[in-house]
């Protein structure tokens, strides 16, 4: 992790922690955000700001579920992670299939996340 993802990250724990210690409540908006950042590439594809940001949430929901010993949700955002990853280093945009992967992975975190 660079370390302006390390800040990001360390300056959302202490927004979030100020306002809420909940994982539910720190991670509903970037799940939001998320959800809204696939719809946003389904409709271009080759969008390397939008993916850029999706990797980057990836990153924070990460390290929160991690903070929080969310085991099964951190799992899956390692699996996400993975997809990403080429994205974010290679600058390879994003095929339907890895994007469906990717949707289906935030859906299952935004329903576990919200029970």
């Amino acid at each position: 992790m660079t370390d302006k993802r390390i800040d990001h990250f360390k300056t959302y724990r202490e927004e979030s922690s100020a306002s809420s210690n909940t994982f539910r409540d720190e991670t509903a908006p970037l799940l939001a955000e998320s959800l809204a950042l696939i719809h946003l590439l389904r409709s271009n594809m080759q969008e390397p700001v939008n993916q850029a940001s999706l990797f980057d949430n990836c990153l924070i929901l990460r390290g929160l579920a991690q903070w929080h010993d969310e085991e099964d949700i951190f799992c899956l955002l390692q699996n996400i992670n993975r997809l990403l990853e080429p994205v974010a280093y290679q600058k390879m945009p994003l095929d339907n299939e890895a994007l469906d992967l990717i949707d289906a992975g935030f859906r299952q975190i935004d329903s576990a996340v919200a029970q």
